[in-house]
């Protein structure tokens, strides 16, 4: 931060004006890194361990398949819809997923504050830990689940209303 600063400064005695502004945060993130490359006594070196990539793609495939699912279908359903009814009720159809996707997610987003109870501390390497971890997510489902029905319950009740409307 002095270097970059006394870079700007000079910038400035020597007529640069704004510009000198620009020159102190190019150069604080030069010598930052400078400074980070020069200190350390050991440097990480670009290695590929085999079983570690495995535990790492292992662990992030399921997420990311379940992620990539949630976001393909819907929108292949609106392909389908679009190609067999037409762009109309593809458009309508649409409009449903996004009304319904937006309540979903604040709905989600309040609930998620909330803090459900776990009966004890359990190490990643218990045997039961994973049905542990069920359980809560069971729990936290119910919940939103509860919260939810009657939103969509009254959603339902009144679509013919509401796509009038729309």
């Amino acid at each position: 931060s002095v270097g970059a600063t006394a870079i700007s400064i000079a910038i400035v005695a020597q007529g640069g004006g704004v510009y000198s502004l620009v020159a102190q945060q190019v150069s604080l993130v030069f010598l930052s890194t400078l400074t980070l490359w020069l200190l350390p006594h050991e440097r990480p070196r670009l290695r590929l361990s085999p079983r570690a990539a495995r535990a790492l793609i292992g662990f992030g495939s399921l997420p990311r398949s379940r992620l990539a699912t949630n976001l393909l279908v819907p929108r292949a359903f609106i392909v389908l819809v679009g190609g067999l009814l037409g762009y109309a009720t593809a458009g309508v159809f649409g409009l449903a997923f996004r009304a319904v996707d937006t309540l979903r997610d604040l709905l989600v987003g309040a609930l998620a504050r909330v803090r459900l109870p776990r009966n004890r501390i359990i190490k990643p390497t218990d045997a039961l830990a994973t049905r542990h971890s069920y359980g809560t997510r069971e729990r936290a489902i119910r919940l939103t689940t509860l919260a939810a029905f009657p939103i969509f319950a009254g959603l339902a009740v009144a679509a013919d209303d509401i796509v009038s409307i729309a």
